[in-house]
C-alpha cells in the first residue's frame, strides 16, 4: 500500500502522529507555493489555513488521489480566496486566477534572492496570471505530472497540458521584454530547467524551519 494512503488512513482514525507526519512531508511545498505571491506579512496566517483546511476535510480526500495533489488543490483555492477577500481591485471582469499578483495589488516580492538573474525571473512569473504562475512553479519546482497538474486545477490532464504549454510562451514573451533592460537574462533564457532549479535551490534557505 502506498505509504501515504496508510498515514492517511491511520490519520482519519485518529492517529494525529500519522497526520502531522503526512502534514510535514509537505509544509515546505506548500510555504514554497503561498510565499511567492501573498506579502511576507500574510504568508504565515496563509499557511496555517491551508494546513486548517486539511485537517478539516481529511474525510474527503480520496484514496486514488495523491496526498500533496490533494494540498496544492486546497493551497490554490485558499490564496485564490485570499485575494478575492483582501484585495478587491477591479481587474476589469477577469477572475482572479486569471490575474497577475502585481494586478492584483499584491505589491512586489519579499523574498530574497541573491542573484540578480534570480529576482528577474521571479518578477517575470509574478506578472503571469496567477494560474499560469502556478503551474509552472508545480512543473519546474515540484516536478508534478500532467495527472497531478489536473487534479490540482480540476481538469482533464490535455487541458492542464495546454495551461502548461500557454503557460511557458508568456513567461518567455515576459523574460523577452525583461532582457532588453537586463543582458543576464540571455542565457537563462535558452535553458528554463535551469533557472527552474537555481531559483528554488535559492529559495531553500528561506524555508528552513518552516
Amino acid at each position: 500500500m502506498d505509504p501515504e494512503i496508510e498515514l492517511l488512513r491511520r490519520w482519519r482514525d485518529g492517529d494525529g502522529k500519522a497526520g502531522d507526519q503526512l502534514l510535514l512531508r509537505y509544509h515546505t511545498i506548500i510555504w514554497r507555493t503561498v510565499a511567492t505571491k501573498v506579502p511576507e506579512a500574510e504568508v504565515e496566517d496563509l499557511v496555517q489555513r491551508v494546513i486548517l483546511a486539511l485537517v478539516e476535510r481529511r474525510d474527503r480526500i480520496s484514496s486514488d488521489l495523491k496526498f500533496r495533489s490533494y494540498a496544492l488543490a486546497v493551497a490554490r483555492k485558499m490564496i485564490l480566496g485570499h485575494f478575492r477577500e483582501r484585495y478587491r481591485k477591479p481587474v476589469d471582469h477577469v477572475g482572479v486566477a486569471d490575474t497577475s499578483v502585481k494586478d492584483l495589488g499584491a505589491g512586489a516580492s519579499s523574498i530574497v534572492l541573491a542573484r540578480e538573474q534570480d529576482r528577474l525571473l521571479l518578477e517575470a512569473l509574478r506578472s503571469l496570471s496567477l494560474d499560469d504562475q502556478l503551474v509552472l512553479e508545480l512543473y519546474y519546482w515540484e516536478g508534478m505530472t500532467g495527472a497531478e497538474l489536473g487534479a490540482v486545477f480540476d481538469c482533464l490532464e490535455p487541458t492542464v497540458r495546454g495551461r502548461l504549454h500557454r503557460a511557458k510562451g508568456r513567461l518567455e514573451l515576459e523574460l523577452v521584454e525583461l532582457s532588453k533592460q537586463h543582458r543576464e537574462l540571455a542565457e537563462t533564457m535558452t535553458d528554463l530547467d535551469a533557472w527552474a532549479a537555481s531559483v528554488r535551490e535559492a529559495l531553500q534557505p528561506q524555508l528552513q524551519g518552516k
